[in-house]
């Protein structure tokens, strides 16, 4: 598999340029030929390298002075300058010099963790607090240093080059401290700019999201849809790494509020609403300016049990697809006011094309999109069919089917469930390389929405998630993997898979279910009459949802009165 740098996501890497580094250490101070020691030092450096390229090509600069690569760098310096002290005299401009890049090498971190990060983005006349291609070039500036250490080891070069190593080492670090100190003085001034630029472009909606990736793919459902509403919005995030992978998805301005006071400044007299697409628990600090109109959007609509999260009491409006989702909060026990809750359709799915026909294509199998949902927070939550995808993955392979695979996003964050995805874009790849079959996987398919994966399948099989409720609106067939075993013996747990075929944890009966869902489809009719009580009616629900988000702005809305829809 081709090594990619945002592959770089746990300890491993770090904890290896550790361990290589301190074994370099011991070899010379050992006195062990020198050959060995550089051998295991250039490992330690190719992993530092890896990490601070990793941290560059991430935009990732907040790095603790404990961080496994900090120190394994500070290590390899130490290893570096006892071994050229083998070979030279303990003259003081070289113990000197090493001590300067011990220092230097010691402080960039720290410099970089105190750097404020104002992140903002696209607001008019207000740029970031500071540019973070400088802290990311500090990292860079060590890597060189060490690397430029072990040839003048290597060379028996004389103290003159040790001396000018440790100059580029403390300008380096000195640069990068001149301004980080001087970000660190404009901070207030900063703030108060950016609440200026606020107050002047006078948003009407706020899109918040707490979450510390950005959540990118929670907020980018809801963009379109934002856009037609005619009128200017922000998105706020709690953290500023996540302002560049934001940035890059709409042209509205995108402001980061680490702190209360930085939430205060964006509560400008224009904002009406404030929106929200998850459930985090940093959602009650922007909860607590009650002058605006807090709203429940989510990110999908399942049976899953965060779907029902205690939290979503606090909201003003929760908005939700159809009358199944208010009867799974009163299952649930959670007690919302019927005029809190508004049926507003599920506006994503009008881009999903309903079914027209007879699922074969061309003459061969049918399409089945596989779309396994991520492994959840624990076991309880864990409704994901990922561990079994290959298997599942080889049996449609087996059945003639063309795959189309999509994994939840976090899927192809997370380590374990990194590797289980790899390992089905593996089968595929292989089926199509020994057959010809055009599956569709990977880059091909994880960049676009979930309706063009949709539209590309004639049927799916998924797990209880959000996309059940999403491919429903096709009316194409599709079937659910029981990974918790409770779909058949709890089905008023479930309601959302009343339509769907089920395939049991084992998968024993998944040929079956396929066999059904591509000939007979013997739950049609049950499917298609319960895809009303899911997604809400039949009218577009792009109109509903821009409607009832102007009502509650007090905007004048041409199609649904505001308070109809609460009654419904």
């Amino acid at each position: 598999m081709r090594w990619r740098p945002a592959e770089l996501s746990g300890l491993e890497v770090p904890l290896v340029a550790l361990v290589a580094s301190t074994v370099a250490l011991v070899l010379v101070a050992a006195d062990s030929p020198w050959w060995w020691a550089s051998i295991v030092g250039a490992v330690a450096w190719c992993s530092v390298t890896a990490i601070a390229v990793t941290d560059w090509t991430r935009r990732e600069t907040s790095i603790a002075v404990s961080h496994p690569a900090v120190v394994a760098r500070i290590t390899l310096l130490f290893a570096i300058g006892l071994a050229a002290s083998h070979t030279k005299s303990h003259a003081p401009v070289f113990w000197t010099s090493i001590a300067v890049l011990v220092i230097g090498m010691t402080i960039e971190p720290v410099l970089v963790k105190m750097a404020p990060e104002g992140g903002v983005a696209h607001l008019p006349g207000v740029g970031p607090l500071l540019d973070d291609r400088l802290l990311r070039t500090g990292s860079m500036v060590s890597m060189v240093v060490l690397a430029v250490g072990v040839v003048l080891d290597l060379t028996k070069a004389g103290f003159l080059w040790w001396a000018l190593l440790a100059l580029m080492q403390i300008c380096a670090t000195a640069v990068l401290g001149v301004v980080v100190m001087g970000a660190r003085r404009r901070r207030s001034r900063h703030a108060r700019g950016v609440a200026s630029a606020i107050e002047e472009y006078a948003p009407v909606y706020a899109l918040y999201t707490a979450r510390r990736s950005g959540g990118a793919y929670q907020v980018e459902m809801w963009l379109p849809w934002l856009e037609q509403l005619g009128a200017p919005y922000i998105v706020v995030t709690r953290h500023p790494s996540a302002v560049d992978r934001l940035s890059s998805l709409t042209s509205a301005p995108i402001v980061s509020c680490e702190s209360w006071a930085d939430l205060d400044r964006v509560v400008v007299p224009s904002l009406r609403v404030a929106l929200y697409v998850n459930s985090l628990g940093a959602n009650a600090d922007f909860l607590t300016h009650r002058e605006l109109r807090h709203v429940y959007l989510g990110h999908g609509e399942s049976d899953k049990a965060l779907s029902v999260h205690p939290m979503h009491a606090a909201y003003d409006v929760v908005l939700v697809a159809g009358q199944a989702a208010i009867d799974r909060y009163a299952h649930a026990g959670l007690q919302i006011p019927p005029e809190r809750m508004v049926v507003v359709g599920r506006p994503q799915v009008t881009s999903i094309q309903r079914a027209d026909g007879d699922p074969d294509r061309d003459g061969g199998g049918p399409s089945v999109l596989y779309a396994p949902t991520w492994m959840g927070y624990n076991a309880k939550t864990s409704y994901s069919s990922l561990p079994q995808g290959s298997r599942i993955v080889e049996q449609l392979v087996d059945a003639g089917c063309r795959v189309v695979f999509r994994p939840h996003p976090f899927s192809r964050e997370r380590g374990r469930e990194k590797d289980m995805a790899a390992t089905v874009d593996a089968v595929l790849a292989a089926d199509r390389e020994r057959g010809g079959r055009e599956h569709l996987f990977g880059a091909a398919v994880d960049g676009d929405s979930f309706a063009a994966a949709a539209n590309a399948s004639d049927l799916m099989v998924c797990d209880v998630s959000s996309v059940l409720t999403d491919y429903l609106h096709s009316g194409k067939p599709v079937a659910v993997v029981d990974a918790l075993g409770a779909i058949l013996s709890h089905p008023e747990q479930y309601p959302d898979a009343a339509g769907a075929y089920v395939v049991a944890g084992d998968l024993s009966n998944l040929r079956s279910v396929l066999e059904d869902m591509a000939g007979g489809d013997t739950l049609r009719d049950q499917r298609l009459e319960h895809r009303a009580y899911v997604l809400g009616p039949s009218e577009p629900a792009g109109e509903r949802f821009l409607a009832v988000l102007r009502g509650l702005a007090g905007e004048p809305s041409d199609t649904h009165d505001v308070e109809a829809e609460r009654s419904q």
